[in-house]
């Protein structure tokens, strides 16, 4: 009976999820139908009368599908409670949307046109969503980012105070930088009216990155429209601008990742922190690489939540490990991981001596060596037939979502200019360090993959280590607590020293 009850609840919720997607309310669903399925763990509550469909073998209290789900759910949620134009994100949550900031703030502010006074909603994974009435501010006309309203780009400018360029510096230059003829911004500016400090700041801003013709438009037209003259000043605390020339930005995923490369690597020259390269003995290299492989493989595995042993290990290692005749060796998913792992170290170790061989440096083609090492971890597991062969082809072409992290990747369409950035930047730094730091925090921050990213960030940290005669360093199973704290550190809260102190600890270790 339980059965024929899940089983027509199930169909209802198949029925909803084909019309509207993972996110719905309550009310399109029977309070029985509603009441079996969270019983059988297929229903994860957002707020009172809201739901998003999960699995249900997802782990208790892993709210990975509330961040795969969390803008369609305020799209739906602040269209039905204050109708489809009435609401608006606030003018800094507008900017990190306008500019495609990575995570989902722990609070979210709202504007609406009318309705009850200021409310707090909580959230999953204390989340908030902050709603006010603000009639007199609301937009005359609202644009659209993952389908939610927000303020026009140009609105958000002229909105900003000085503490948003004190606080928000990359995503205060991205927004500026994107803005390909400011006229849009002076319009505003006018429409907005009473805009005069608004008017010094953005022309003064304009000036400090550069654009000297753009802030003198400002200037001059403001002041013939307005009556008004002004003077210009900079709203930037920092010395120089994050992005070295002029040119108009591509992507702004690209402009992130080079926003906070040079930010990041900026703090680590500043940290007066640097390896040295040191001349490499061959013999040696090949000793250190094959004493540390098997405890590499077992901790980088275990990271990842594979169930390895030293034994299966050095089965792989040995030779022993044959998925043609032995079926364990087929299927099982921790050895096919394991010899991929090999492979993959084996096809690293290769690159390092050709590089050495040549005088070449390794992340002068790095965009063939992480290419070869993703086809190299999951060549086994095509020839398994789990996987066909042109999933190793290309970076992924869908979208993903961190486990445990409120950081999302860029889009599959931003993958391949930020990985293009992440190499021309990787090979023109000049620190050693930062190329070590940054070259693995980045490679994760982009996640070109759907699967494989941690470990191939890994492995071109310690090539890039090695190829500089410094010792191999592995990242125990133990500290992978400390070690993906640092990580989420660096890409939710704009914050490298924990990941760097990390790192550096290790190299200090080794």
């Amino acid at each position: 009976m339980i059965n024929k009850v899940l089983a027509k609840a199930l169909s209802s919720l198949k029925k909803i999820q084909d019309r509207e997607g993972n996110v719905f309310k309550s009310e399109k669903l029977d309070a029985k139908s509603i009441t079996i399925l969270k019983e059988n763990d297929y229903l994860f509550p957002i707020v009172k009368g809201w739901y998003c469909i999960q699995d249900p073998s997802t782990r208790s209290g892993d709210t990975t599908i509330w961040y795969i789900n969390a803008w369609s759910f305020f799209s739906k949620y602040l269209s039905d409670r204050f109708g489809k134009n009435g609401y608006c994100l606030n003018p800094h949550d507008s900017l990190m949307l306008h500019t495609e900031k990575n995570s989902i703030p722990k609070q979210l502010t709202v504007i609406i046109k009318k309705g009850a006074s200021s409310s707090i909603t909580r959230l999953p994974d204390d989340m908030s969503l902050f709603v006010y009435e603000d009639k007199n501010n609301f937009p005359k006309e609202l644009d659209k980012r993952r389908d939610i309203n927000v303020f026009r780009i140009e609105d958000v400018l002229c909105k900003s105070d000085n503490n948003s360029f004190i606080n928000d510096p990359l995503e205060m230059e991205i927004a500026l930088r994107s803005i390909r003829d400011v006229s849009i911004v002076i319009n505003a500016l006018i429409d907005l009216k009473r805009m005069d400090t608004s008017a010094a700041r953005l022309s003064g801003a304009y000036t400090y990155l550069g654009r000297e013709a753009d802030a003198k438009n400002i200037r001059e037209t403001y002041t013939s429209l307005v009556g008004t003259k002004i003077t210009p000043f900079n709203p930037f605390h920092t010395t120089r601008p994050i992005f070295s020339n002029t040119l108009l930005l591509r992507s702004p995923y690209a402009a992130r990742v080079e926003g906070l490369w040079k930010k990041y690597s900026t703090k680590i020259d500043g940290s007066n922190s640097n390896i040295e390269s040191k001349k490499i003995d061959i013999k040696l290299l090949l000793s250190e690489l094959e004493e540390k492989y098997t405890q590499d493989a077992y901790h980088s595995l275990s990271i990842e939540g594979y169930r390895v042993t030293t034994g299966l290990i050095e089965k792989i290692k040995n030779g022993n490990w044959d998925p043609v005749r032995n079926d364990e060796d087929k299927e099982t998913r921790d050895a096919l991981a394991a010899r991929g792992y090999y492979e993959a170290f084996e096809a690293l170790k290769s690159t390092v001596l050709e590089c050495l061989s040549s005088n070449k440096k390794i992340e002068d083609d790095l965009s063939d060596l992480q290419a070869k090492l993703y086809k190299k971890l999951f060549l086994p597991s095509v020839q398994a037939n789990i996987l066909k062969a042109n999933d190793l082809i290309g970076y992924r072409n869908t979208a993903i979502y961190l486990r445990g992290s409120a950081h999302v990747p860029p889009p599959k369409e931003a993958v391949l200019d930020s990985m293009e950035k992440y190499f021309e930047l990787i090979k023109s730094d000049e620190n050693i360090l930062s190329k070590v730091i940054l070259g693995h925090f980045i490679f994760g921050f982009i996640h070109p993959y759907v699967d494989g990213n941690g470990r191939i960030s890994r492995l071109i940290m310690n090539g890039i280590l090695v190829s500089y005669g410094q010792p191999w360093i592995i990242i125990k199973k133990d500290e992978r607590q400390r070690y993906m704290q640092a990580l989420e550190q660096a890409s939710n809260h704009t914050n490298i020293v924990p990941f760097m102190e990390f790192i550096k600890e290790k190299i200090d270790e080794a």
